[in-house]
């Protein structure tokens, strides 16, 4: 389950990339410049939730999609909520997970998180009921397939927390970067990680491209059993340390980086949105001397997040 830092990061990550003119919205998060009527709202929540196959969804109150923040207050949710909730089925909506203000650019958003592990959400029209589903940022009702995709299984992407970064240089002159980062399982899924990770690596603000990588994983909890590798890719059961790495054409000196990010992305098994991982790393300093020239440099997260996001993603 999200944790708040996490929330505040996303959300403020996701402000910043609209600021410079990407497209944020997606199947995980929708930017609001203020709360629709009770009708619309519930309406494009309820298509939200269903398309989120499972996943926690987030809305931020108080911001325009081109990223300026108008503000919000906590008491706006609590105003409008039992009127939207009153339009759902029964009043079953999406379970309000919970509500952070957080101060950007000199005002307050509102940060909503809605939990959407019980679909099909339904709401009353003028003399019908519907189901609403998200076409991109379209709202329409739902098609038979995608009925049939909601009341399917399916898994719910794990936790995901990058802890380390290395590059190395290899014999040939290319650069060998390895992210480390712990997978912990949730609802007590086996989530198998397809073979190969798209990793998109920006070392100092240069972009050294886009490479299919390599997943590796061991396990880290009391049981070997809780990794296992197929010829699909990586079963996870428990606990595991990640390891992902791709070659890369270097750029610059290895002893002047200071600062790496990083953008992947996994496909994942019974899932239709694809794990998206994204970091900033800083050099770690560890007092020891560095070859000359240097073989491999490590780094630090600085900040870090996971998310649901199209496979496409500008992160």
């Amino acid at each position: 389950m999200l944790r708040p830092e996490q929330i505040e990061l996303r959300v403020r990550q996701r402000l910043d990339r609209a600021k410079a003119g990407d497209h944020v919205e997606d199947s995980s998060i929708e930017l609001k410049d203020q709360w629709p009527d009770p009708i619309k709202t519930a309406r494009r929540l309820a298509a939200h939730a269903n398309a989120a196959r499972l996943e926690p969804i987030i809305w931020v109150i108080g911001a325009k999609d081109d990223g300026t923040v108008s503000g919000a207050a906590k008491e706006d949710l609590a105003s409008i909520w039992p009127a939207v909730e009153a339009e759902f089925e029964d009043r079953f909506a999406p379970e309000l997970l919970r509500s952070d203000l957080i101060a950007y650019d000199s005002a307050s958003v509102l940060a909503v998180t809605w939990v959407t592990n019980r679909p099909p959400y339904v709401v009353k029209r003028s003399d019908y009921f519907e189901v609403p589903w998200r076409d991109g940022t379209r709202v329409r009702s739902a098609k038979r397939h995608e009925l049939l995709r909601m009341l399917t299984s399916t898994v719910t992407l794990p936790s995901c927390e990058p802890f380390g970064l290395e590059i190395a240089l290899l014999h040939n002159g290319a650069w060998r970067i390895d992210v480390n980062a712990e997978v912990v399982p949730l609802r007590k899924d086996t989530v198998l990680l397809r073979r190969g990770a798209t990793l998109r690596v920006f070392v100092d603000g240069t972009e050294l491209g886009k490479r299919k990588g390599t997943v590796v994983a061991i396990a880290d909890g009391a049981s070997d059993n809780d990794v296992r590798h197929t010829s699909g890719g990586v079963d996870i059961v428990g606990p595991a340390l990640l390891d992902f790495f791709g070659e890369f054409d270097p750029s610059g000196s290895l002893r002047e980086i200071t600062r790496v990010r990083i953008a992947a992305t996994f496909r994942v098994a019974r899932s239709d949105t694809p794990l998206a991982i994204a970091a900033q790393f800083g050099y770690r300093v560890t007092g020891e001397p560095i070859e000359d020239p240097p073989r491999g440099r490590s780094f630090e997260p600085l900040d870090k997040h996971v998310e649901a996001s199209p496979a496409n993603s500008n992160e």
